[in-house]
């Protein structure tokens, strides 16, 4: 693509198109070339075992392969936004998430957690050759308390250990919160150009080297 390039780091990035804004992000990076024992003994405590609590209380995680699959990201999507969220800011589409679907393929993988044979949260993420990537996190807010999206990203690690190098957990445009969320799985947290145009008066969109897939 012209509007950027990625070098053999993947968290680099080398240009932008002129009128794109660049501004600086951070993301945080877990290095995934060990063992999935190495990767949990990295965790801090209290994520480990809010991880052993969502198993506990009948927590399981499985990839979701299904042709509805862009109509259930979406609707766990609607559900998991707080209510007059769309007055606030960028509302994402039903067609933004069918869009994904079509055009990605199998670098998009879909996780869903399960309780009681109902969905109760998935995360999408884009996979690359060496890195992963946590794009999307939505859910039934009812369910928050049990840590379904701790578990996904913790069965994404027990995957992928020693076949992808990286697992990015995405910007967090500084939201604290989900911030020490990440911080949780003690990753490194790396520098990241973030690339903007606006949108409307209220917000702009971003987008960031890891989300660029085709010219």
């Amino acid at each position: 693509a012209d509007m950027l390039l990625i070098h053999n780091n993947p968290l680099q990035s080398a240009t932008y198109q002129e009128g794109i804004l660049k501004e600086d992000n951070e993301t945080h990076i877990l290095e995934l070339e060990g063992t999935p024992e190495k990767i949990w003994n990295c965790y801090t405590s209290r994520k480990r075992n809010d991880i052993r609590r969502a198993l506990k209380k009948g927590v399981t995680v499985e990839l979701y392969e299904e042709e509805e699959a862009a109509g259930l990201a979406w609707k766990l999507y609607e559900e998991s936004l707080p209510k007059n969220s769309a007055k606030k800011g960028m509302k994402y589409s039903r067609s933004y998430f069918q869009h994904a679907f079509s055009e990605l393929g199998s670098a998009l993988e879909f996780y869903v957690a399960c309780k009681n044979k109902q969905i109760i949260a998935g995360s999408l993420f884009y996979r690359g050759k060496n890195i992963i990537h946590y794009a999307f996190a939505m859910g039934k807010r009812a369910y928050y308390h049990l840590n379904a999206h701790s578990l996904i990203i913790w069965k994404i690690c027990q995957s992928y250990a020693g076949q992808i190098r990286y697992l990015d957990l995405g910007a967090s445009q500084q939201q604290r919160s989900l911030i020490r969320f990440k911080e949780a799985f003690r990753p490194q947290s790396v520098k990241l150009p973030c690339y903007a145009f606006p949108l409307n008066k209220k917000g702009k969109a971003y987008l960031t080297l890891h989300q660029i897939r085709k010219n």
